[in-house]
């Protein structure tokens, strides 16, 4: 392999979880309309001896990091799973610091705060200091308001405004329209109402009065609209013209909910950061133009639990279709919430019969006790480390009648029935949870049979694995090793690394390459071994005894050889080596058996070696270039193609792509993998290698790295990653001398920033692997993707789940970098004034630097 500059170098040798706090949220309008400003009517308001107590002791859950760090200390950490997404409903007013805490460890509540913005705000500040992932929605009347309220209350405004513009619904009658036994009046949202002095409609104006309110001085996340109907309740005059339009008319219909989309819109261009959801009735899926893709989250009101919840009128399917329906229509990303009411704080067969329903698909629960305190509250089940879902949300039962949607840690079950019990085998390893609130169904049993009454929901979780100890990964570092070394202590060594490259002679024969690499996997099984070989050339002038004369007799004898058209002689990309360059493109005749060259090698290279080394995983190819290196007759027509035209570069592309494609024909197991000087971004090379290794991208004077920049060899890295057939199948190779330990560092921190290997070789030539400290340096797996640009002062860093690792690839500048506490350097003998042990939080890295941590 060459620089585009410099003399050609190459390698051929002749011969030879936590648990989650997830977004949940809660209630959107019952059949009776609630208004800000005051509770929402509800049957009962005072908290009751059955409500769950929450703990007084309840701490903010701890800073990510601060989490790695205990568990890194831990020698067996116990893992953690995210719990069921769940949401709180609560309109109590209560802004205590136990509710703070109470409420911090919902994703979601929906709360009723009073009008003072200085009293919201601390509300909120204190939720959000225990648990900063915690939303918090204000609860919203939009079709109606209290008539007459106090000058001081929230409403008085807006019911002013409504008398003196005519905005109240009316019949045609004249009487008033109420769906709340007159606790509240409707209001006309239409665009047939008339406009204010300053141009304004109700649902404009509404979204001003909300904005001063509510949002323009406080945190609080989400505008709650409950309520939110595709039709009306009523007949009313809707038009103004002394009529009853009747609820079934489509265009009435049509123009009341575009006054909802015209509050949403207006409400959105004043406080762009608030979040919109909307209460829904069972009548509203959604599907109308106004309203779908409208809202960033949707309640679905009542789903199980009431005489008119969808459930109960129409069955389980009906409710979950509706439910999927607005998971599809809420905005991307959009929140959607299962509600559900029970008989009283303590119904904990319907509860689990609504979350084990809302986890079929990936919205959101809530639970409402229709008696009692109406007040949140924990349950054991929200605390069931699930884990993330494992598969799609089941569109058909599993067994008998049973739904069953698997998850990371656990599994959910739900018997829809109204009448029968059914049975299902979930398989071995799971478990009841164990809680204290029902413990006759969370009993912690481990069961694989599981029997579910009508209308019954069950969580599980994994039965927990024996405790072993965490052994952190270290880098993926490869060994290339053409020194034909087969002793026990040279296989002691190479089983260290993650992926190792040989070079066993023809003499040594396929029996030899066998005994190594069945060595090397009996010494760490799994490990990938790969055999080398050449295909573009071979010895020019071979004697009898060499491993080439075979393949370079056959060229001969065939002329396979690759000339230069005007003198006739044979080409040499290098003389460093003694070999000529072969024309093995499918311009050249087959031999008298019919053979091309490509299948003619392929034949050698299998008989000797491969098909006697069923441990061998890989064949590696060197050269496999994208441009061609002389000008020469590859056509076999007289006339010469010049080096680096684009003819011969598609030419010798595409015989190395057609010597692969014979080679897989032949030994479809055999994995192929290249020595390349390019990015594979070749039509001729796309999908064709399971592995790439990128010669001197740093380390010497022709590397890209030296030559175009750090950027330039990386982004080259980066997009061979993408084009090998393997994920992470490249090696990016770095020449240095062996206690040239910062280079080295250099190399192996930036082919850590991806995902790919790392490959040293001595700059002196020997090809043989040397084991440096950082190789074993247990820094984890990858906690984060590769990263796209500088962390800090063009400095560049990944962390570990154990580790971090940095790069300065400025060739000039020094340069610091804050990594946090808790982390230290590696300690080693080789270059102990760097790998020195000493704990750092600030690093500084000289130019062209890398360097690897561990956590303390």
């Amino acid at each position: 392999m060459s620089s585009p500059s410099q003399d050609p170098r190459r390698l051929w040798l002749t011969g030879a979880v936590t648990s989650a706090l997830l977004l949940g949220a809660c209630g959107g309008g019952a059949p009776t309309g609630e208004d800000p400003g005051a509770a929402p009517a509800t049957t009962e308001s005072t908290p009751t001896t059955d409500t769950p107590a929450l703990s007084s002791t309840l701490a903010a859950p701890a800073a990510a990091s601060d989490r790695e760090v205990a568990q890194a200390a831990s020698s067996c950490p116990s893992l953690r799973y995210a719990s069921p997404q769940v949401a709180a409903w609560d309109m109590s007013r209560d802004v205590s610091a136990e509710r703070q805490a109470l409420l911090a460890r919902f994703g979601l509540s929906v709360v009723n705060m009073p009008t003072d913005a200085a009293r919201t705000t601390d509300f909120v500040e204190g939720v959000k200091a225990i648990n900063p992932g915690a939303a918090l929605a204000q609860y919203l009347t939009f079709p109606d308001v209290r008539p007459a309220p106090a000058a001081t209350d929230y409403a008085y405004a807006l019911a002013t405004e409504a008398t003196a513009n005519g905005w109240w619904l009316k019949k045609a009658d004249g009487s008033s329209v109420s769906w709340t036994a007159g606790s509240t009046w409707a209001v006309n949202m239409t665009g047939w109402a008339q406009p204010n002095g300053a141009g304004q409609r109700y649902p404009q104006f509404k979204a001003a009065h909300d904005f001063g309110v509510y949002f323009s001085e406080t945190p609080l996340d989400y505008a709650f609209t409950a309520n939110t109907w595709a039709r009306p309740r009523v007949e009313a005059d809707w038009r103004g013209n002394g009529t009853d339009q009747l609820r079934t008319d489509a265009t009435v219909q049509s123009a009341m909910r575009a006054g909802y989309a015209a509050y949403w819109s207006s409400l959105r261009a004043l406080a762009p950061s608030v979040q919109i959801m909307g209460g829904l009735d069972n009548s509203n899926d959604l599907s109308a133009p106004e309203f779908e893709g409208q809202l960033d989250a949707a309640f679905l009101d009542g789903m199980i639990g009431k005489t008119w919840s969808l459930e109960s009128m129409s069955g389980w399917d009906a409710a979950m279709e509706r439910y999927r329906a607005a998971i599809a229509r809420t905005k991307a990303g959009g929140k959607v919430v299962f509600s559900v009411y029970g008989t009283s704080p303590t119904d904990y067969a319907t509860l689990r019969y609504g979350l084990a329903s809302a986890l079929m698909d990936n919205g959101l629960f809530m639970f409402v006790p229709a008696s009692g305190s109406q007040l949140p509250a924990w349950y054991d089940e929200y605390s069931a480390q699930l884990g993330e879902a494992a598969e799609a949300p089941p569109l058909a039962p599993a067994r008998n009648g049973i739904y069953l949607r698997r998850f990371e840690n656990g599994l959910v079950l739900v018997n829809p029935s109204r009448t029968d019990a059914a049975t299902i085998d979930v398989g071995a390893g799971y478990q009841r949870l164990a809680g204290t609130q029902d413990p006759a169904v969370n009993s912690g049993a481990v069961q694989s049979v599981v029997t579910l009454g009508p209308r019954e929901g069950l969580l599980m979780v994994k039965v927990p694995e024996p405790c072993i100890p965490k052994v952190h990964a270290t880098p993926r570092v490869a060994a290339l090793d053409y020194s034909r070394n087969t002793t026990t202590a040279q296989q002691d060594l190479l089983a260290k690394y993650h992926f190792v490259i040989l070079s066993i002679t023809r003499g040594m024969g396929g029996a030899k390459l066998e005994a190594m690499a069945a060595a090397l996997k009996a010494r760490k099984p799994g490990l990938p071994v790969a055999q080398y070989t050449a295909v573009n050339e071979v010895m020019c002038h071979p004697r009898t005894v060499d491993d080439a004369y075979e393949v370079s007799s056959e060229v001969t004898r065939n002329n396979w050889w690759l000339r230069n058209a005007d003198t006739g002689t044979r080409v040499q990309w290098t003389t460093d080596y003694r070999n000529c360059d072969i024309n093995f493109s499918s311009y050249v005749p087959p031999n008298d058996r019919g053979q091309t060259f490509a299948q003619f090698k392929w034949g050698v290279d299998n008989r000797v070696w491969f098909s006697k080394s069923p441990s061998t995983d890989y064949l590696f190819i060197d050269n496999f270039w994208h441009k061609t290196r002389n000008d020469a007759d590859w056509m076999r027509n007289g006339v010469n193609l010049k080096a680096d035209s684009p003819e011969a570069n598609a030419i010798y592309r595409q015989a190395m792509a057609d010597y692969v494609a014979n080679v897989r024909a032949v030994s479809p197991g055999l994995k192929v993998m290249g020595n390349i000087n390019n990015d594979l971004n070749f039509t001729e090379y796309d999908d064709v290698l399971d592995g790439a290794f990128y010669e001197g991208l740093f380390g010497k004077s022709w590397s890209l790295e030296t030559w175009a920049g750090w950027d330039a060899a990386m982004a080259t890295y980066r997009t061979a990653l993408t084009r090998t057939r393997v994920p992470g199948n490249v090696f990016l190779n770095t020449f240095a001398e062996p206690n040239d330990y910062r280079t080295i560092r250099y190399g192996l921190a930036s082919a850590l920033l991806e995902n790919g290997y790392f490959v040293h070789i001595p700059s002196s030539g020997t090809m043989k692997p040397t084991w440096i400290d950082d190789y074993g340096a247990p820094i984890g797996d990858a906690a984060e993707a590769p990263p796209k640009a500088p962390a800090q002062n063009g400095i560049w860093m990944r962390r570990y789940a154990n580790g971090v690792v940095l790069v300065n690839p400025s060739k000039t500048a020094t340069a610091s970098i804050v990594v946090g506490p808790g982390y230290k350097r590696l300690a080693g003998p080789q270059d102990p004034s760097v790998n020195n042990g000493h704990a750092e939080s600030t690093v500084t890295l000289g130019p062209r630097q890398g360097l690897l941590m561990i956590r303390q």
